[in-house]
This record gives structure tokens, sequence and C-alpha cells, in this order.
């Protein structure tokens, strides 16, 4: 198969012209691919010049995977069935990005949110429950969305302190509050005192242009402001999240975006490429908004990877996804101690993942035959309210 997919790709290669980046690989994750190479026999120091013999993967690309590697060690597991992550979805936003193709309502539907809150408790109970007699650990939790902040204070407060109950082995508990527009010194605060130790707060971009095109419902300024939050009620760990590529971006504005972050004192750096996703609006308007090319989305990349090196971050973790500018990826960095345990957990599929809420996809690890299965939660939030104990029982059984 290997040869067959290598043999096709020389062909088109010589057909176009064009080298991509990342060469013959199209998976997801480049770093499973390396560890592969490795399980077969390879030297670790070897795999980078594989990479690049074997699969025609660029020396910047094959050195980002090697960095990663040597990044995860003392974090990466394989094997341990006594450990799982946790994954709390809550699907609700204010408004809906340009770029955005996740299944989520607005948050001005309180009722939806109460009864949805509710559902989402009793599955967290459930699973805690059903952990706890199976002796088995939780490694990491991970709170999601949508825009898990967007929803009232009460009822994140319920959400969080039910998750902690539930499974409270966790070592690391991670919030994506995500949008400046919804960040508030009291949910700021609920998140410290329900235990929370890292949270993200996403720009996207610093160009406030930019941020009106996409339909974040913030400026620049409001970054600052929600940043400046998040410290005051001292989260431990902050990560920012900017996307390459964004309409009508090119790498000058990549500068003036990485110019406005360097007074911010994050953690975290991930650095995302723009995917243009079926189901989202730009997808359906690519005719009104100009995108960047491959070369102009690669080049801001390379800013954001040597602006986050200069501040003594590491690549920890990369995934890739169709349709993105450049056939490119995105990459999350991080400073030595502060790297996200279930990123690269979730990354590098190492361990279950039991995942709460409407859309929530579950995981289960067969390590013994080096594989997994997927169990999805349904995404339509009446539909997962209304048949909540159905899924929970469908999804016990999964855990069997």
């Amino acid at each position: 198969k290997r040869s067959a997919k290598l043999c096709l790709y020389a062909l088109l290669k010589q057909h176009f012209g064009m080298t991509p980046p990342w060469g013959s690989l199209t998976g997801i994750r480049p770093t499973k691919l390396a560890r592969q190479l490795i399980d077969e026999g390879s030297a670790r120091e070897s795999v980078a010049s594989l990479l690049q013999s074997v699969f025609d993967v660029s020396a910047p690309k094959a050195k980002l995977v090697e960095d990663i590697l040597s990044a995860q060690s003392g974090i990466y597991q394989w094997g341990d069935e006594t450990k799982f992550d946790v994954y709390v979805g809550i699907p609700f936003c204010r408004t809906r990005c340009l770029y955005c193709s996740f299944f989520s309502s607005s948050v001005n539907k309180p009722d939806l949110v109460l009864s949805y809150t509710e559902a989402l408790l009793r599955e967290a109970e459930a699973f805690g429950r059903l952990m706890r007699e199976r002796g088995r650990k939780c490694r990491a939790i991970y709170v999601g969305g949508g825009t898990p902040v967007s929803i009232p204070a009460d009822e994140l407060r319920c959400v969080l302190d039910a998750t902690r109950e539930a499974f409270p082995d966790a070592s690391e508990f991670t919030v994506e509050a995500g949008r400046p527009d919804c960040i508030t010194q009291e949910n700021m605060r609920v998140l410290r005192l329900a235990g929370a130790d890292r949270v993200s707060v996403n720009p996207q971009t610093m160009v406030d242009r930019t941020l009106e095109v996409i339909g974040r419902g913030h400026d620049s300024a409001s970054v600052r402001h929600a940043f400046a939050l998040a410290r005051e009620a001292g989260i431990p760990h902050i990560n920012m999240d900017i996307i390459a590529g964004l309409p009508g971006e090119g790498p000058q504005e990549m500068e003036a975006t990485l110019a406005a972050l360097d007074s911010f004192d994050m953690d975290n750096l991930t650095v995302h490429t723009l995917a243009v996703k079926h189901s989202s609006r730009l997808n359906e308007r690519l005719a009104d908004y100009p995108l960047p090319g491959g070369e102009a989305a690669a080049e801001m990349l390379d800013m954001a990877q040597a602006f986050a090196r200069a501040r003594g971050m590491k690549p920890y973790y990369m995934y890739r996804q169709k349709y993105m500018a450049g056939n490119l990826e995105n990459v999350g960095y991080a400073r030595p101690g502060a790297q996200c345990i279930y990123n690269v957990d979730m990354m590098e599929e190492t361990h279950d993942i039991v995942a709460l809420g409407a859309g929530a996809v579950s995981k289960r690890m067969y390590y013994k035959q080096t594989r997994h299965e997927r169990y999805p939660n349904p995404k339509n939030i009446e539909y997962y309210v209304c048949n909540i104990d159905t899924i929970i029982k469908g999804k016990e059984a999964f855990f069997q």
C-alpha cells in the first residue's frame, strides 16, 4: 500500500512540477508515522532523514516532527489501560464565526442551555461512577465548545464542579474560554474556583478589520482585557490561538498580530492554518472573501514559529486537516513544562477518551491490536437532551 502511494505521488509530482511541504504524507498526524518508523526498528535520530528520503517531506517539516517527539518526552504514554482522558462539550456560542464548522447553538436560548446542562451533569455523574468502579483514573480534562464561557456563570459553575467531582484524579483541567467577548471577571473566577489550571484566550488575529470580517464580535483591545482578567483570576497557564490564512490577510497582517502579541505573557501559542470546511459560511461564499495562497500561508507559519521560539516555546503537538491553505499544519507551542497533556493524548491517540455532551466523540483504545474505535454522541442538542438515558446506556456498553 505504501509503495503504491509513493509511486502515485512521484508521478503526480513529475506531472505538476511541484513538491508539497509534507511530500507524500496525507494523514493528519505525521508524528504517528514517525513513531511507527521507530517501532519498525528505525533509530530515533534517523526519523527526520527517513521522512525526507522516503516520503519526500521537506527538511523544515521533518525537523518539526523531530522537535515534537522530543518535546513530548515525559508526557507521551502508550498502553496504560488504567488511565483515560475526559472531554466535555458545551456547544453554545454568542455568534458563529465565518470559518466555523462546529455544531453549536446560540447561547440566547436560556431554557435550552439549562436543560442541556442538566443532561450533561447526568452524563458526567454516570461515567465518573463507571470509571471509579473499574478502578481507572482520569489523566486530563478538557472543556471545549462552542464557547464554554458563553453560557451563564451559574450553569458553567455547575458543569465544572460536577466534572471535577466526577473525575477527581485529573492532574490537568483545561477550559477553552475562547472568544474574548465572552470572558468576564465572574466566569474567570468560576474557572479558577473549579480548579481549572489552563485557559485558552483566542484572538485568531489582532487586526481589527479582519476580526470584523470573520464575525468574532470583539476587537484587539478586548483581547488585552480578557487576557488580563484570566491572569488576575490566577489561572496558571494561558494559551492563545492565532490563524494563518484568514480572509484578506498575508504576512504583513501576521507581522502586525505577532507584534501586538509580543507584550502578552502567554504560556502556550497555538498556530492554526485556515481550513475551509464544507459546512462553514466561508465555504458558501468563497468568492466574497479573498484568501492568501499557499506560499503566503507558509511564510506566515514560519513567522509565527520564529516568534514562538524566540519566546522560549517549543512545538509539542501538531495535526493536519483537509482543505488547509498550502497543505500545511496546525502546531501547538509551549514553554518548557507548560505542555497540555490532553492535546498530546488526543493528537497521538494514546488513551481512552470519555467524551461528554452533544457531538462529543468518545474513543476506546485497543492497545494489543494497535487500533481504536470511536463512539459519537448525537450532534443535535435537543435530541441529546431528550435521549440522555439511552445515550448513557449505549456508551456504557462501549466502555465495557
